[in-house]
Parts: structure tokens; sequence; C-alpha cells
């Protein structure tokens, strides 16, 4: 944000996330994705991210979230209008045992629009405080995440019912995803029970 605020035309905004002194040192834990790159045009913020190899099931779904939302925060900071979003993989691939899966939706259409995320910088830090501690923010967007976490943690902690609940007030496409998931969840433990009870 700095060199693009001292330097609209600059070529030189970029996160570099991969480190070679530490990513090459022979662990597993190396990060599929490399960096993103920032640029200025007329008014407009355009972000690449390159990313060394991306799995279609497991990841993409939550890496292209999370880009596009610091897509979206980085050009409200700069007060630019959102431009265009580039994601280069080196190897896009997905598992056998997630085909089935994945081909179920592509009978599914767009979901809605998200809520605009722009917000200040300046208190940008205490309102992820919020939405962590799943508080009401006032704003409309990061509200619907608390309220998505909020739920979510009723689920991973048994309390099914009220997680359904939870994500029925959710507006707008979070919330359909979310009723989504929870349906896919249960399918996938009474399929679980049914193969156990077979055997």
């Amino acid at each position: 944000m700095e060199i693009l605020q001292a330097d609209p035309d600059s070529r030189r905004a970029l996160i570099q996330l991969y480190d070679p002194a530490q990513d090459a040192a022979g662990h597993k834990d190396v990060p599929c994705t490399l960096g993103f790159r920032f640029h200025l045009r007329a008014g407009r913020l355009h972000m690449a991210t390159m990313m060394r190899g991306q799995d279609v099931w497991i990841g993409m779904p939550y890496d292209v979230f999370f880009y596009t939302v610091l897509h979206e925060l980085v050009a409200g900071w700069l007060d630019a209008e959102l431009g265009e979003f580039h994601l280069h993989i080196g190897s896009l691939h997905i598992y056998d045992e997630h085909i089935e899966q994945a081909d179920a939706l592509t009978s599914l259409s767009a979901s809605e629009i998200m809520p605009d995320l722009r917000t200040p910088w300046t208190g940008f830090s205490g309102l992820l405080d919020q939405v962590e501690a799943r508080d009401v923010t006032g704003h409309p967007g990061w509200d619907a995440m608390a309220e998505t976490l909020r739920s979510y943690r009723l689920w991973k902690d048994g309390k099914h019912e009220q997680a359904w609940r939870a994500a029925d007030t959710i507006d707008g496409p979070l919330g359909q995803a979310l009723t989504a998931w929870y349906g896919e969840l249960e399918r996938r433990s009474a399929k679980r029970a049914a193969t156990a009870g077979a055997r």
C-alpha cells in the first residue's frame, strides 16, 4: 500500500510468500501460493496471484475467496476501483476420489454477489477481532462473516440443529453456501453410516 501510495505507477507492489530459505528445507508444509502482485492503472487496482499448484476441490474455493477479499480490501484502502483479478497456477489438479463430487457441482448456477467488504484500514484489526469473536460489527458483509463463523463453530461442537438455525438467518451467498455445506456434511455422514452398517 505504501509503495502504491508513493508511486501509483509502481511495478514493485508485491507480497512474496515463498521463501526458499524456509520452504526448500525439506519439510512438507510448503505454501502453494507463491505471492501476490498489485498494479494501479487509471484508478483501478489489478491483482494477480501466482501459485505453484492448486487442488480444484480441496483448496481452490477457499483460496479464491481469500484472494478476492484481499483484492477488494486493498483497493478500498487505496481508494481505487476494483480492477481485474488474475490467477496463475503452475499445476491445476483434482484427485480421483473428488471427481464425482466436483462433477455434481457443474449443474449449480452462480451464487449471488457478496456484499461489499471494503472498510477503512484504520480500525481494521479491531474489526477482525470482532469478527473472530463473532460480535456484531455494524458492517453487513463482515457481520455475515461473523455469523458464518458462529454457526460453523456450533456445527463443529456437535450442535447441528443450532448451527442450521443460525445459518438460516445469514442473508446472501454465505448463508446459502453454509446451508448447502451442512446438507453435504449430513449426506456424507449418512453414507458413512450406511457403509458401516453394511459391513
